[in-house]
C-alpha cells in the first residue's frame, strides 16, 4: 500500500467498514475479462474469521463462475464523500474500503442456508423487526465467502 498512514489495521475495524457496505463486487476469473458480480452481503466474524454470506436466484451467469471453492476477490466500500475547496481547485474522495478474496461455498443445508439468510437480513433491517418468508429458503441459492486475505483503507 503506497500511502501507509490510510491502512485500517484493526480486524473490527476491517468488519465495520464491510458491514457498513451497502454492497459488495466479487471478482472471477472470466473467460475474456474478469466477471464482476455486485452483491449484498451478510457479515460474519467469529474465531477471528471473516465470513461474507450473499443470496440469489438458483439460475444465472453468475453459475459459470461461481463453483466449489471458487477464488473471488471482493470489494466493498463506504463513507463516500465528495470534498472539494473550490478556491483552490482541489477536490477528493474520502472514504472507507476493504479489497480481500477467499473461497466461495454453496450453503445447500437447510438450517445453515436459514441462519446465512437471517445474517444477510439483519445487515440491512436493522432492529425493524423485520422476517423473510420461509418459503423463499428452498428457491433461493445461498454461499459463503471463507475470507482468506483482506486489507482496509481508508481516507477521512
Amino acid at each position: 500500500m503506497r500511502k501507509k498512514d490510510r491502512e485500517v489495521k484493526d480486524i473490527n475495524e476491517i468488519v465495520d467498514i464491510l458491514k457498513r457496505s451497502d454492497r459488495t463486487i466479487l471478482a472471477f476469473n472470466g473467460k475474456k475479462s474478469p466477471y464482476i458480480l455486485p452483491v449484498n452481503t451478510g457479515v460474519e466474524y467469529k474465531d477471528e474469521k471473516i465470513i461474507l454470506y450473499f443470496h440469489g436466484a438458483t439460475t444465472g451467469t453468475k453459475y459459470d463462475y461461481i463453483k466449489e471453492d471458487a477464488f473471488v476477490s471482493f470489494e466493498a466500500d463506504t463513507d463516500l464523500e465528495l470534498v472539494t475547496d473550490m478556491e483552490r481547485g482541489y477536490c477528493t474522495m474520502n472514504y472507507s474500503s476493504v479489497i480481500g478474496n477467499g473461497l466461495v461455498h454453496e450453503i445447500k443445508e437447510y438450517d445453515e442456508k436459514e441462519r446465512a439468510l437471517e445474517v444477510l437480513c439483519d445487515s440491512f433491517h436493522l432492529d425493524d423487526g423485520f422476517r423473510y418468508n420461509r418459503n423463499a429458503i428452498d428457491r433461493t441459492s445461498v454461499f459463503k465467502i471463507d475470507v482468506e486475505e483482506v486489507r482496509g483503507k481508508a481516507k477521512k
